[in-house]
């Protein structure tokens, strides 16, 4: 086997709380929100994500599309398309959108961008009623850290660049991209809890290698003044499936201070377990005692097909039990990563997304 050199296969943006997501409301005929993205690959983009934060009154009718983006970095205002424009209008009021959800547009035309081609996906009114009576409020950015592309913006009176990485995203026939994030929030549980262990159901894909160990794994999590808690490794993805392959018990006070932040939890077994790629485990935090609770952040989607923009694709998600079977949540995650060691190649297959950071990267 290979030494894999630390890596870490992280299957969610890292935070160290529950992110923000920053919207605006587009009550003016020339208010805007936007993300400037570089394509992966030639593949035909037929749909744009937009998260709906709320609606005041009557949404006026606005438009999504796909522009091209300027010297300054900016979006230019030219429609990708030409005569077959890559847009789709759309009213929230008429299309019955609940507040604080995640939709996806399908373009009236797709657009094919080249490989590594820049460009920004940009949500405007385009007609009807606008104002502080009849608007609707789009997120655009969040307050997880971003450096190069994605970005996103928006106009108000002129364009402005925003920090964070943007909640905007995209879709082709096989991919989606960008952020699609519906919400973000937190469960808190103590050794009474029911469930009372919580964490993450992942399959490693069967073309990264062949076998591979767990050294540890890293959540974005709150850990108590006092208590204990477990970490297990499980093998198997049924609900009934519950043989421990590796565990570490310890208590809240082996970290340097409590409150939230990304934990490291190294195994200590005296050996570890060989996993294999394609099959499916669990990894989870068990509240074993003490008053103080466990805390473990996580993110929703709004359709299990949204986590192929995340590491890791469709098939890793949120699973939960009471000392009992399992109950997998499918539209959810922890933040966090998976720690590997001593990795054996598979048979000279590839795999198409990132190891670290999955299409996250826009």
């Amino acid at each position: 086997m290979a030494d894999s050199k630390n890596l870490r296969i992280r299957f969610s943006p890292e935070v160290s709380s529950i992110p923000t997501l920053t919207g605006l409301a587009l009550n003016d005929s020339d208010n805007a929100v936007w993300a400037v993205f570089q394509s992966e690959s030639a593949d035909a983009i037929t749909h744009i994500g937009v998260r709906h934060t709320s609606t005041t009154g009557t949404s006026p009718t606005y438009k999504a599309s796909i522009q091209g983006v300027g010297t300054t970095g900016n979006p230019n205002g030219t429609i990708k398309g030409g005569g077959s424009p890559a847009s789709k209008t759309f009213s929230p009021s008429s299309l019955g959108w609940g507040a604080s959800t995640f939709q996806w547009l399908a373009l009236d035309n797709s657009w094919t961008p080249s490989r590594g081609e820049e460009f920004s996906i940009y949500v405007t009114y385009d007609s009807g009623t606008v104002g502080a009576g009849n608007t609707s409020s789009f997120a655009y950015v969040t307050n997880m850290p971003a450096s190069g592309k994605p970005y996103g913006g928006d106009f108000q009176t002129s364009h402005t660049k925003r920090d964070g990485f943007p909640s905007l995203a995209f879709r082709t026939a096989s991919g989606r991209y960008g952020f699609p994030i519906q919400a973000a929030s937190s469960v808190s549980y103590v050794t009474g809890s029911s469930p009372n262990e919580y964490g993450l159901k992942f399959t490693l894909p069967a073309d990264y290698g062949s076998t591979c160990k767990i050294s540890g794994v890293r959540f974005t999590s709150w850990m108590g003044a006092s208590g204990t808690f477990t970490v297990r490794l499980f093998d198997g993805g049924g609900a009934s499936d519950t043989t421990v392959l590796q565990s570490l018990t310890a208590s809240d006070g082996d970290f340097s201070q409590s409150g939230n932040r990304p934990q490291t939890f190294m195994f200590t077994d005296s050996s570890l377990a060989t996993l294999t790629f394609g099959n499916t485990y669990r990894i989870a935090i068990l509240a074993v005692s003490g008053g103080s609770n466990t805390v473990l952040y996580y993110a929703d989607v709004s359709e299990n097909n949204d986590l192929l923009a995340w590491p890791l694709g469709i098939d890793t998600y949120w699973t939960q039990r009471g000392g009992g079977n399992w109950t997998d949540v499918t539209t959810r995650r922890p933040f966090g990563e998976l720690i590997l060691s001593d990795i054996t190649a598979g048979g000279g297959s590839s795999h198409s997304g990132s190891l670290i950071l999955g299409s996250l990267v826009g």
